[in-house]
């Protein structure tokens, strides 16, 4: 996750707004992340398997 630190678009984005993904490439597990600009912070909001429902249905 150090990369996001440095480059915090290099995820995708996200299935929620306002937020991006990291997919780890050598395990099966992602990462949600919200860049704030205005404070020049990334906030890793959730790291979650693959096989989870992500986001879960409402």
């Amino acid at each position: 996750m150090e990369l996001i630190g440095r480059r915090p678009y290099t995820g995708r984005s996200g299935r929620l707004p306002d937020t991006r993904e990291f997919v780890f490439t050598d395990i099966p597990y992602v990462g949600i992340y919200d860049v704030d600009e205005k404070r020049g912070q990334v906030t890793v909001l959730h790291v979650i398997h693959t096989a989870r429902n992500y986001p879960p249905d409402t």
